[in-house]
């Protein structure tokens, strides 16, 4: 009986070894001689995932690390129309992309009900350390029961 392949996270790439049947995952894939394993920039995690899945691969994923949460918040508002057609255009991309918008128009809030939307652990990047307080405040507060850190600034 064949091993299942298993996908492992290493040092910023992901190993998949023993190959796994198709063909499919060899586009983001590149053969190893120190390891004897392909290795795959682990940008590519969620599409390589699903181009297994597509293809009826079973694999052991030990590179998965986040955590299944369903987040309640603690406050709902009526997002506004702008806020709304942003969040349904992430969805429509596959959960995916980059959204654009003014100071104060409430993009932490669209990014509280992307969190809702999407049961997995979340990293939230800043440039700054105010921003990161005041994120940290605005999870604190809306997702009470949730386990919220802060790396930074003297933080961990």
């Amino acid at each position: 009986m064949a091993r299942l392949p298993k996908l492992k996270y290493d040092r910023g790439t992901l190993l998949l070894h023993p190959p796994p049947r198709g063909r499919s995952w060899l586009d983001f894939a590149t053969w190893d001689d120190r390891v004897e394993k392909f290795r795959i920039p682990a940008l590519h995690y969620r599409t390589l995932l699903e181009k297994l899945q597509q293809d009826g691969i079973e694999f052991i994923d030990e590179a998965k690390q986040y955590v299944v949460l369903e987040l309640a918040s603690r406050f709902e508002l009526e997002p506004y129309p702008h806020q709304q057609a942003a969040l349904n255009a992430w969805k429509q991309a596959g959960r995916q992309g980059v959204v654009v918008l003014p100071t104060a128009s409430g993009k932490t809030y669209l990014a509280q009900l992307a969190m809702q939307a999407t049961p997995r652990s979340t990293l939230i990047l800043v440039p700054t350390l105010d921003l990161m307080h005041q994120w940290y405040a605005q999870m604190l507060q809306a997702f009470p029961d949730a386990e919220v850190g802060l790396l930074g600034g003297g933080s961990f």
